[in-house]
């Protein structure tokens, strides 16, 4: 079943279009790939599907519902969240504060000034809960500036879990990765993809053909090719527009 498409989907800046009628169907449950080359509308295509940037035409439809127009929190609350390039946290905090403060907004005490103790104890419980499940118990006071990257990076990806999404956005999950945590964050993102689904963008493409159910290639803001990793691997198309012609898929 189809969790997201995107109709005709078209975002120009100035003279440059980044995404060009882009139609795509993402199925539920699995976990789809979208790579090109740089400039070819990846990150655009993510701002527009999580409302922060609004589409010149077409549509992003979630779930049956066209989302196109919603502000960011509205397409949050539906069940989009996603991560980003840059690693985008409260550096100065500690770890535990940076998860208590997601789960706290998605059980709604997010703007409150008193919360009753029973709803903080919950918080405290999922807070807890969440840390130990991420491998990262006995780091709750260490400040996010004070992890190693790779930690910094399943950190980033929990808080974004907090809001308890159905569909999970990863924006380049390995940029600034060392080949022991891209190996870490990769068994990470396929142990997310058993329970919920996920459209990620990746340039490593070792770990993007190992991971993937499905992938979608994106050129100069179109869709070019889509298909499993085996059918993309052999794609000609896609060797020359995405590899410059070198046959390193292979």
């Amino acid at each position: 079943m189809v969790i997201l498409a995107t109709e005709g989907l078209t975002k120009n800046f100035g003279g440059l279009r980044a995404t060009d009628s882009l139609n795509l169907a993402i199925e539920e449950g699995k976990l789809t790939s979208v790579i090109g080359p740089n400039g070819a509308g990846k990150t655009t295509l993510f701002n527009l599907i999580t409302g922060m940037i609004r589409p010149d035409a077409g549509r992003v439809v979630f779930r049956g519902e066209d989302i196109t127009r919603l502000p960011v929190y509205q397409v949050v609350r539906r069940g989009i969240s996603r991560s980003f390039q840059v690693i985008n946290l409260f550096n100065e905090l500690p770890l535990y504060e940076n998860v208590w403060l997601g789960v706290q907004a998605q059980q709604g005490h997010g703007s409150e000034v008193f919360t009753d103790a029973f709803a903080l104890s919950a918080v405290k419980a999922e807070t807890e809960r969440i840390i130990g499940e991420i491998g990262l118990a006995g780091k709750e006071d260490t400040p996010v500036k004070g992890l190693s990257y790779g930690d910094r990076r399943i950190l980033e990806i929990t808080v974004a879990l907090t809001a308890k999404p159905a569909l999970l956005l990863l924006d380049e999950p390995m940029s600034g990765l060392m080949s022991e945590d891209r190996k870490r964050i990769a068994a990470f993102i396929k142990q997310l993809a058993s329970r919920l689904t996920l459209l990620v963008v990746e340039h490593a493409m070792d770990v993007v053909l190992s991971i993937s159910d499905h992938i979608v290639v994106m050129h100069q803001g179109r869709l070019l090719a889509q298909g499993t990793p085996e059918e993309i691997r052999a794609n000609v198309q896609v060797q020359e527009a995405y590899l410059g012609g070198q046959h390193v898929m292979a």
